[in-house]
C-alpha cells in the first residue's frame, strides 16, 4: 500500500477487471436507493447521497469476499469480525455523496453495534467515466478511480474522530461509477441484518 495523501494509503491492481464485473453482475438486479442514517437509526433519502447500492453476496463468491476481507484485516491490523457489510454502490450521471465524515455522532444509534468506523475502504470497479474523484477538502486532494484499486483511510486518531478525513464523492459527469464499500469498527459489528450504510 502506498500513502498517496496524509493518512490515505492505496493499491492499484488489487482486483482484477473479471472480480470486479463479477461484484457489479452480482448486485444489478437488486440496487435501491441509498439511505443516511438520522440520530435514531432510521434510514431516510437525502438529497446529499443519491447514489444506488445492494449487498455483495458474499456466500455465492467467497473466494471473492476472503480476498477483499483479509487484505483489509491484514492491513489494518483489526479483526476480521470488525468489517461491516461489503456494499456495492451505483453513480450515475449527476449522482453524489457530499462531503460527510463515515463517523457517528456520539449520539447516533448505531455506535452501539460495535463502536465507531475507525477506518474506511473503497474499490473502485471501474473508470470509464468523468468526474466522480474521491474528494479529500481539507488536504485538496482528489483519489482518481481505477479499475481495481483499493483506498483506505483512517477515520480516527488517538481514540478521537480525526476531522481532516471528511471527504465527499463527487458528482459523476459522464458514464456510471461503480464501487465497493466497507467499514471497519472499533469492536465486533454485532448489526449484520440491518443496513447501516
Amino acid at each position: 500500500m502506498e500513502e498517496i495523501s496524509p493518512n490515505i494509503y492505496a493499491k492499484e491492481y488489487f482486483l482484477s477487471v473479471d472480480e470486479c464485473q463479477i461484484l457489479i453482475n452480482s448486485v444489478s438486479e437488486r440496487l435501491e436507493p441509498s439511505t443516511v442514517s438520522t440520530m435514531d437509526g432510521k434510514k431516510i433519502l437525502h438529497r446529499e447521497r443519491t447514489s444506488y447500492g445492494a449487498y455483495f453476496e458474499e456466500k455465492e463468491f467467497p473466494k471473492l469476499a476472503e480476498k477483499i476481507r483479509s487484505f483489509i484485516s491484514s492491513f489494518t491490523k483489526l479483526p476480521f469480525e470488525n468489517q461491516e457489510k461489503l456494499t456495492v454502490l451505483r453513480y450515475e450521471k449527476d449522482q453524489q455523496f457530499t462531503t460527510h465524515h463515515d463517523c457517528f455522532s456520539t449520539e447516533c444509534k448505531y455506535i452501539k453495534y460495535g463502536g465507531q468506523r475507525v477506518v474506511s475502504v473503497i474499490i473502485y470497479l471501474n473508470q470509464e467515466f468523468e468526474g466522480g474523484e474521491t474528494r479529500f477538502p481539507m488536504f485538496n486532494f482528489n483519489v482518481v478511480p481505477k479499475t481495481g484499486m483499493i483506498v483506505i483511510w483512517n477515520n480516527m486518531i488517538n481514540g478521537r474522530v480525526n476531522s481532516l478525513m471528511k471527504h465527499a464523492g463527487k458528482p459523476v459527469k459522464n458514464g456510471i461509477k461503480w464501487i465497493i464499500t466497507t467499514w471497519v469498527r472499533e469492536n465486533k459489528f454485532e448489526k449484520e441484518n440491518d443496513r447501516s450504510v
